[in-house]
């Protein structure tokens, strides 16, 4: 048997036999006739801690380290002390493993690839479901040893710090619902970070089942992130106005789901619109460069368009402030170069053009003569397509992209987002 195929054997066993516990704890009629010698709750135990030392025979840590976490969690209601050691090891493995190979992403097949969660916070997420405190604390000394990590370095990069602000929301959604108050002890941690698309998603869980919590954090959100430059204060745009993606033209982006009968909040709404005027008056105030770099808008570029966007559900929802809004457009509209004018109004003009087809879309992306536009518009269409479209079709559109590492993530976001769950 080959190391994956026993890797999967052992996952399976110990579920099995975990299952068995947990019929064998709950009240049951005294039954007939001879039981078996295995079908009982010690020798189940022992079968689980004999898998402890199987799996250091594991080539794969990212297996072992998930066997290690089942093995615990099923020993922690009867012997706590040994699966506190087994949550200990699968800990330190998964801080060897960070340390050997980082973050990145790993092959799965072909057209498929994966982001690798960092396994440390993997652990940590199991534990804070048997033990919250355990969980923060080692979440602390992890963050503590990242942060002294980065300031070594000669050029610390700010992508580092939005990875640990996206692996922390992933771990309290995580304990949403069996935590919700450790959730949000590990969601207000993540706002030391600049932000991601993780944000959105973790309002929008947290809304599924505590809406009043979820409006209550966004608050918090906004007075951390208030000052933030545009391409990380918009990903707050979303969550008040109940959009499925934000209003900005954002660094990474994906379409979110909204929970059921979710609405927009009006008064957040107020207090989002009330942010965005503020900032728009201190850049008028003391105008900075307002030159977009790259493919990169600038700030007054990006506020322009998040008002445009924005400008129908204000005058419908919050209309005392649709006279603001237009003022605060006109005058950052006249800020902006020339070029810039012209992007941002062709951006719009894109938006409100009838759609195409998903054909039409990677028809028109193939043809475009600049590289980094028709990669750009490849990955839209695809992430863009229709639920009617097969896998195979969207794989092969996929394909097309040039940039291997855009690719990788345009596909990851596709499985990630369960796009196609049912193929």
């Amino acid at each position: 048997m080959g190391k994956a195929s026993q890797a999967h054997t052992v996952g399976l066993a110990i579920s099995l036999i975990g299952s068995l516990l947990a019929h064998s704890a709950s009240p049951q009629k005294k039954q007939d006739g001879p039981t078996s010698a295995l079908c009982n709750r010690p020798s189940g135990l022992q079968i689980i801690r004999d898998q402890i030392s199987l799996t250091k025979t594991f080539d794969d840590t990212v297996q072992r380290i998930r066997v290690l976490i089942r093995v615990a969690d099923l020993l922690w209601p009867y012997e706590n002390e040994k699966a506190r050691a087994v949550f200990v090891e699968a800990f330190d493995l998964a801080t060897q493993d960070h340390k050997e190979k980082g973050d990145g992403m790993r092959k799965e097949g072909i057209g498929l690839a994966s982001n690798i969660p960092d396994q440390r916070y993997t652990v940590i997420s199991a534990i804070g479901k048997r033990d919250v405190t355990w969980a923060r604390k080692l979440s602390d000394q992890m963050l503590d040893e990242d942060t002294r990590e980065a300031k070594e370095k000669t050029n610390p990069d700010a992508e580092s710090s939005r990875r640990i602000n996206e692996k922390l929301l992933t771990l309290a959604g995580g304990l949403l619902s069996s935590d919700q108050a450790g959730a949000l002890n590990f969601a207000r941690l993540s706002l030391r970070y600049p932000p991601s698309l993780m944000l959105p998603m973790f309002l929008y869980k947290l809304a599924e089942t505590n809406r009043t919590a979820a409006d209550q954090f966004y608050e918090e959100v906004l007075a951390a992130y208030a000052a933030k430059p545009m391409e990380q204060f918009l990903y707050l745009s979303s969550y008040p106005f109940a959009r499925n993606r934000e209003v900005g033209e954002m660094p990474a982006w994906t379409i979110y789901r909204l929970p059921e009968g979710f609405s927009p909040n009006t008064r957040l709404e107020r207090l989002f619109i009330q942010r965005l005027v503020a900032s728009v008056q201190s850049i008028l105030s003391a105008p900075v460069e307002t030159t977009s770099t790259g493919n990169r808008l600038s700030d007054p570029a990006q506020m322009w368009l998040a008002l445009t966007r924005l400008e129908t559900e204000v005058q419908t929802q919050i209309p005392e402030m649709a006279d603001v809004v237009a003022q605060a457009k006109g005058r950052l509209f006249s800020l902006l170069p020339q070029a810039s004018q012209k992007r941002v109004g062709g951006i719009i003009s894109a938006q409100n053009r009838p759609a195409l087809s998903f054909d039409e879309q990677i028809e028109t992306a193939d043809k475009q003569t600049k590289p980094a536009t028709r990669e750009r518009d490849l990955a839209l269409a695809v992430l863009r397509a229709p639920a009617a479209e097969s896998l195979e079709r969207v794989l092969a559109a996929a394909d097309k992209i040039s940039d291997s590492a855009l690719k990788d993530q345009v596909i990851s976001l596709l499985y990630f987002f369960e796009r196609f769950a049912d193929a």
